[in-house]
């Protein structure tokens, strides 16, 4: 738990304990009631405790004084304790003969009207009655004392639990962030994951988190008048905007279903593979568990747990995860795991290792993604795991008609219309200077976006090109 969280409870008890103390008032109302009800002994146990808490409480000392002077005819008087402060003046005198004492309880205290008043009666009268209904109070005395502790316990536990919640909400709830503007997270603008406060780019999709940090003034004017809500050609990888290659993602799909081996997909830089692996990873799920890795880990044991927490693995605490059992775990998800690894090219001795050892369980494919010379390295390098690949997939480039697709997604992803503001030239000679490479087009959409605002243009033709 929290140190702070707990540190703030603990004082938040301090207070509410303090809060709930009895003041000196508290006892000598609970000192008139007990007086009234034919209690004198407590009357004075609760009166000596408020003149310890206040010996100036002139209505406790009256009080004291009218107790002890009725009881003086039964036994002798008992004395307050005098607080530490109290000077001998301070301590209570001798009362007044007893129909003036009548008077003077009176005054402080109102009493019920089923109890009758002392000076009504004569004093031989007045003793005979209080004696006979001390008597006859003893057990509604009692009574009402527990019913009295108990409403004080119960007053003293609910508020404690309201102040633990209390505290539980401002320790959840975070006031000082709401009324100093700041959040915990960021969320990205592009796959809504959450991120910290101090993240640049998105560590999911690799989108730039603050939007509008290093824009200028005069590209947020540019943008608005074409109603994009951000620069739709960033280089980041947005599966859900894929475009083109639909031959090559057809076959991909038809041997992952049939589960009859690895897929290797190759293509130059830019061209789209982790795109496509990502793409992957949000249409493949339906038919079994589609995780994307970047790079394998070096450690295998890593590589475990990584896919144990993507399937949700529920190990119990004695239990390990190995390459002899995650079989099991992952047959009791009642899908399979489809691995889509990138940047093969860059794959050691010690990684294909690993990966023909996961390889090797029939609950298991891979989709890997590298180079055009990842082929020629696997035969040479990784033979084993290169005799189960069933298929490699090469990515070509875009045709016009792809390219034209992939700009009028990425405009409509930023809040535009259309192909605007781009005339047909402007992406017939974009096509041109990128061959068709969807990485190069973002680049050169880029560039003539730029180039259009530094001079000022408010559409994109093809002399802004040249």
């Amino acid at each position: 738990m929290n140190k702070k969280f707990v540190l703030t409870i603990i004082f938040i008890l301090l207070l509410s304990v303090a809060a709930f103390a009895q003041t000196a008032n508290d006892y000598f109302d609970q000192a008139s009631t007990k007086y009234l009800l034919g209690n004198p002994q407590g009357a004075l146990a609760d009166l000596r405790k408020a003149l310890e808490l206040d010996p100036a409480h002139s209505g406790a000392r009256q009080l004291y004084s009218t107790i002890q002077a009725e009881l003086g005819a039964k036994q002798p008087p008992v004395e307050p304790t005098p607080a530490p402060q109290a000077t001998p003046t301070e301590i209570p005198q001798p009362a007044p003969p007893a129909k003036s004492v009548e008077k003077t309880v009176i005054k402080y205290i109102e009493r019920p009207s089923n109890v009758r008043a002392h000076s009504t009666t004569t004093p031989m009268e007045s003793t005979a009655t209080r004696e006979i209904t001390a008597g006859s109070l003893n057990t509604a005395e009692i009574i009402g004392s527990i019913v009295l502790y108990v409403f004080y316990i119960l007053l003293v536990l609910g508020g404690a639990a309201a102040v633990l919640f209390l505290g539980y909400l401002i320790y959840k709830l975070k006031p000082h962030r709401l009324v100093t503007g700041l959040r915990s997270k960021l969320i990205c603008p592009i796959c809504k994951a959450e991120n910290p406060p101090t993240a640049e780019f998105c560590f999911r999709c690799g989108a730039k988190m603050k939007v509008w940090a290093n824009v200028s003034d005069k590209q947020k004017s540019w943008y608005k008048q074409h109603h994009w809500k951000k620069n739709p050609f960033t280089l980041n990888a947005l599966p859900e905007l894929f475009t083109g290659h639909a031959d090559q993602v057809k076959w991909i799909i038809e041997k992952v279903h049939a589960k009859s081996g690895h897929v290797l997909v190759m293509g130059p830089i830019g061209i789209g593979k982790t795109t496509l692996l990502k793409w992957l990873e949000m249409h493949l799920q339906d038919g079994a568990h589609a995780l994307y890795i970047s790079r394998p880990p070096k450690q295998f044991g890593d590589l475990l747990k990584l896919i144990a927490v993507h399937l949700k693995f529920k190990i119990k605490k004695n239990q390990e995860l190995t390459i002899y059992n995650i079989g099991d775990h992952i047959k009791k998800t009642r899908k399979g795991l489809i691995l889509l690894l990138d940047e093969a090219h860059e794959f050691d001795q010690e990684i294909e290792r690993q990966l023909r050892t996961l390889g090797d369980l029939d609950e298991i494919n891979f989709v890997i993604a590298g180079l055009p010379e990842t082929a020629e390295k696997f035969k040479k390098e990784f033979p084993p795991i290169y005799d189960r690949i069933v298929a490699e997939v090469i990515l070509k480039e875009l045709t016009l008609g792809e390219t034209k697709e992939l700009i009028k997604k990425r405009i409509a992803d930023a809040g535009g219309h259309d192909l605007e503001p781009f005339s047909e030239g402007a992406i017939e000679r974009i096509y041109e200077l990128s061959k068709g490479i969807p990485r190069a087009t973002l680049k050169t959409c880029d560039w003539a976006v730029t180039e259009a605002i530094r001079e000022g243009h408010t559409k994109i033709d093809t002399p802004v090109m040249i």
